[in-house]
């Protein structure tokens, strides 16, 4: 999905062009400085000068973080970004993530996230049970509750 991972070129050029080259960002793939569920850790200890990730990730170091990224049934795009830029969000996710030294920010934010893609038609919750989605955070343990088994696995 080619349109999910062009936030962090999209910031780095926009930050080259507003310092007129003196500031550059060199961004690396997915794995290949660190593994992908391994962001945070990295930045944190100084490994790597910043990381592109979804918050709902760094759920067990951060349990509110999970707030930031596609909570289901929740805020639109819109709404989470005036949320964050005039709604106090923003300075309730730098505290939160005070503790690790790391500032956050939202770059490319896709607001909530679909319930998921499926091999067979979904006609009620029955049709849920036993299926096996990649689904962290919130949404994750919302599916868990009706029988879904989810796991926490990093896109590339």
């Amino acid at each position: 999905f080619p349109a999910l991972g062009t936030g962090a070129n999209d910031f780095a050029r926009r930050v080259e062009q507003l310092s007129n080259g003196r500031m550059r960002i060199r961004v690396h793939g997915a794995g290949e400085l660190v593994p992908a569920l391994e962001v945070f850790d990295a930045v944190a200890a100084g490994t790597a000068e910043m990381g592109h990730s979804a918050s709902y990730y760094w759920r067990g170091k951060v349990a509110a973080s999970q707030f930031f990224t596609a909570v289901p049934f929740g805020m639109t795009t819109t709404e989470m970004n005036a949320w964050l830029y005039h709604g106090g969000g923003q300075e309730l996710w730098d505290e939160i993530y005070a503790n690790h030294n790391l500032k956050p920010f939202a770059v490319g934010n896709t607001g909530t996230q679909m319930a998921g893609w499926f091999k067979k038609e979904i006609n009620s919750l029955d049709d849920m049970q036993g299926l096996k989605l990649r689904l962290p955070g919130l949404a994750g343990e919302a599916m868990n509750g009706i029988g879904v088994s989810t796991v926490n696995m990093a896109g590339s």
